[in-house]
């Protein structure tokens, strides 16, 4: 039946974005925080998965999010996918303008090689 594929679906997704985050939290070292902090000035992350997206912390949760939905297809499922993928898009707007004032040109540059998510 299609929903037992969807479950294993999903349980894939959530094996492989938690296993996403933790390479992309490693990866970030010093420049791993929660929020934005004014008064900290962090490196720019580029390399391993920040090569390819600019935000993979961000993406693991979301795919985490649909491959919950794929385990468990509910309402309040796809309401907490909807309602963190717009949360993540304003704290991701955010997260840019720190990065653009502390980074200058070496972020726009970065900006406009790597993508947001993939």
């Amino acid at each position: 039946p299609k929903e037992i594929i969807f479950k294993y679906i999903g349980i894939a997704l959530l094996i492989l974005s938690l296993i996403w985050i933790l390479i992309a939290q490693f990866q970030m070292k010093n420049s791993w925080r929660i929020g934005i902090d004014e008064d900290l000035k962090t490196e720019l992350i580029t390399t391993g998965l920040f090569n390819y997206s600019r935000n993979p912390i961000f993406l693991g949760i979301l795919v985490s999010l649909i491959g919950l939905f794929f385990t468990l297809p509910t309402l309040i499922s796809l309401s907490f996918l909807m309602i963190t993928y717009i949360l993540i898009q304003t704290q991701i707007r955010l997260e840019e303008e720190f990065l653009l004032h502390q980074h200058d040109e070496i972020y726009l540059q970065y900006k406009a090689k790597v993508r947001r998510f993939l």
